[in-house]
């Protein structure tokens, strides 16, 4: 992708917290990294 989509990653982390795989609450740098940044 092109930029990363922030919102994505949002509830991605919410999918993995509520099936006990992170702890929740990740803020969305602690899971993506955004190759196109400065």
């Amino acid at each position: 992708p092109a930029a990363l989509d922030a919102g994505r990653y949002t509830r991605f982390e919410a999918f993995l917290a509520e099936g006990g795989v992170t702890p929740g609450g990740l803020a969305v740098e602690a899971l993506a990294l955004d190759v196109t940044a400065r």
